[in-house]
């Protein structure tokens, strides 16, 4: 019971002192040593947070899926799957990353569901589908008329509508 605990919470202090590549090491530790502890959830978001902060994106990847694979009940597999989504746009795998953002912009009462709508539209932008990009940035207004992106979000759809010459749409 509190080996589990003494290596999370030795990786939890050794991330707030910045310690990235020991704390990594401190979570792998707990993962791989016992798997059926109660922190290992904790432990493998946390570690894949290492990977990320210490840009290593393919490590940080692999970190996430396999907690999504392990955990797909948790609480925290919305803030994982927006993490995975940031770091495939990061990478500019934006097909991959639309998909995942999409997913995470539907999951009710989610906090940062606008975020993800938002960088969801953006994938679709840079994949230049404009007409599907303005459609979807439009709808951010829509469905979160509170959104601190609100006109980011009108001005981003109107663009994307001018690009294909709808100018009509755009205004």
């Amino acid at each position: 019971v509190y080996a589990g605990r003494a290596l999370y919470f030795r990786g939890e202090s050794q991330y707030h002192q910045n310690q990235l590549e020991d704390a990594a090491a401190s979570y792998a530790a707990l993962i791989n040593t016992l798997p059926d502890d109660e922190l290992v959830p904790d432990a493998t978001y946390a570690l894949g947070i290492c990977y990320e902060t210490l840009k290593k994106s393919d490590e940080a990847l692999q970190t996430f899926a396999a907690f999504e694979l392990r955990f797909p009940q948790h609480a925290l597999l919305t803030e994982v799957k927006l993490r995975q989504a940031e770091l495939l746009f990061t990478t500019a795998k934006f097909e991959e990353a639309q998909t995942l953002f999409g997913q995470v912009s539907t999951v009710k009462d989610f906090p940062l569901a606008d975020t993800a709508m938002l960088r969801q539209a953006r994938c679709l932008y840079e994949l230049k589908k404009y007409k599907e990009a303005g459609n979807l940035y439009w709808d951010i207004p829509r469905q979160f008329a509170k959104s601190k992106y609100y006109d980011t979000a009108v001005l981003a759809g109107a663009k994307c509508f001018y690009l294909i010459g709808d100018y009509a749409t755009a205004r």
